[in-house]
């Protein structure tokens, strides 16, 4: 079964960390950023491993914040698997299989509506209300697939409380 879909809008402000030591409000630091894409049609990828985009952007995202052992390193992820098929390769690909469930979309996720572009950003606040409350490391997963998983596009950040 699919999320509903519904409408949305969503504003995060960037800024160098000298600027956002002075801003009064949420804090937290990008530490990694990764993306992928899936590669169409002609590999049939998309049909082996539906989830191999994330691994790119995971790989990716990881290698740039320093994080040698997601499993052990990363405290909570707020990702998006569109279906529940999904969720499980997600996860692998994430390098998070055997995280504590609580610790796998604690807000939710998308089980309850999928805001289209705005997914991205909505898991990255969902992340950030968590880790204002328990601090550590998240792993953030957003993956667009408004064409499917044929042409997948994911982006995977890893964010610290400041």
């Amino acid at each position: 079964m699919l999320p509903a879909p519904s409408a949305g809008a969503a504003a995060v402000i960037l800024a160098a960390p000298a600027r956002a030591a002075r801003a009064i409000g949420r804090s937290l630091v990008i530490t990694g950023l990764g993306h992928g894409t899936g590669d169409y049609t002609w590999s049939g990828e998309w049909l082996r491993d539906p989830a191999a985009a994330t691994g790119r952007a995971a790989r990716e995202a990881y290698r740039s914040a320093g994080v040698r052992d997601p499993e052990r390193e990363i405290d909570v992820v707020e990702m998006s698997s569109p279906t529940p098929a999904l969720h499980a390769p997600v996860l692998a690909a994430l390098g998070l299989g055997s995280l504590a469930r609580e610790r796998v979309n604690p807000s939710g996720g998308m089980a309850s509506n999928y805001p289209g572009v705005v997914n991205g950003v909505l898991r990255l606040l969902e992340a950030a209300d968590w880790l204002e409350a328990h601090g550590g490391r998240a792993a953030v997963h957003s993956s667009d697939t408004l064409s499917g998983l044929v042409a997948d596009d994911v982006t995977v950040l890893v964010v610290e409380a400041a």
